[in-house]
């Protein structure tokens, strides 16, 4: 299911994640925090994929991110089989 919402406040410190480590985000007010979303892309779906991107690549080590915005699976991003 594709959602057409734009967050526009990407950043870890809205993203809760409760006992069941069910992940929530919040604070859709707008705004940015700027070492992870540029302010001219603040708002934007494109300001969200960098920020996502920023999160990812800092918080979970050996992402490598494809032109599409997805995680590429590698060997430190892979659980064992």
């Amino acid at each position: 299911m594709l959602i057409d919402i734009v967050w526009g406040d990407v950043h870890p410190g809205n993203i809760v994640i409760d006992k069941n480590f069910d992940v929530w985000v919040v604070d859709f007010g707008g705004g940015c925090v700027e070492s992870f979303v540029h302010p001219r892309m603040a708002g934007t779906k494109e300001g969200d994929r960098a920020g996502f991107q920023k999160i990812f690549q800092e918080w979970i080590k050996g992402a490598e991110w494809e032109e599409d915005g997805g995680m590429e699976e590698n060997e430190s991003t892979r659980k064992d089989e």
